[in-house]
């Protein structure tokens, strides 16, 4: 049942985690809004990349993504907010000053911006159900995403990155998608929480608020209305 976001009786603590990119584009606007309409709300967002139990770390909720891990546990709920993808970007000014890609073999006389698991094996993409590992030249293996969109952004060669994360840019021309129509992985992002029967007002406004931002600020979001609703055990 929805709370009415009006009401100021809901206050108390709450924490928060996530990793810092769904931090910094996805989860961070969204409780900036809900900690200006509840101030009496103690909102903690901790920003940590790895894998984190609500239980075990004394959590409220997480947002995290199923990509190498299950969410799905009996001590917890998982609320599908959508899907994120990853994909190749650079900026308009690298890709003038290099050949033409207009197919994945040509990937291989660029310079790529990833993690060297990335490309083990060849870089891995799909189209469809067709899916490729393509052998990839000149490469920079570097594990942080904001140095890797500095870098692209710079101009500097083509990198991966989460369609949430690089809106902004492509919006304002400093990026271009490469091989459009391929992506690199392609994943599920939940709102996690303990299990509670029943939920608290603050639990429940909480939910109520951010859910339908998570999956407003998924650019890739393929579920309908009324499968963003659901949750499993």
């Amino acid at each position: 049942m929805a709370v009415d976001e009006t009401q100021s009786d809901i206050e108390g603590p709450l924490t928060v985690s996530t990793t810092s990119s769904l931090a910094q584009h996805v989860l961070g606007p969204a409780l900036s809004e809900l900690a200006a309409l509840h101030p009496g709300l103690q909102l903690s967002l901790e920003v940590n990349n790895r894998l984190q139990d609500p239980v075990a770390d004394v959590l409220d909720f997480c947002l995290r993504s199923a990509r190498s891990h299950t969410v799905h546990d009996d001590r917890l709920v998982a609320r599908l907010a959508g899907y994120a993808s990853e994909n190749l970007y650079a900026s308009p000014a690298y890709l003038a000053r290099h050949p033409a890609i207009r197919q994945p073999a040509d990937l291989a006389a660029h310079r790529l911006l990833v993690m060297e698991s990335e490309q083990r094996g060849g870089l891995k993409l799909a189209r469809g159900e067709q899916l490729l590992s393509q052998p990839v030249g000149a490469l920079f293996y570097l594990n942080d995403y904001p140095l890797r969109t500095h870098l692209a952004l710079a101009g500097h060669g083509i990198t991966m990155l989460a369609d949430y994360a690089v809106q902004s840019h492509l919006r304002d021309g400093e990026l271009a998608r490469v091989l459009p129509e391929w992506h690199c992985d392609y994943w599920p992002i939940y709102l996690v929480h303990p299990f509670r029967a029943p939920l608290t007002r603050k639990y429940q406004t909480f939910i109520d608020f951010v859910l339908p931002r998570v999956v407003a600020a998924l650019p890739e979001n393929q579920m309908d209305q009324a499968g963003r609703a659901n949750s499993t055990r």
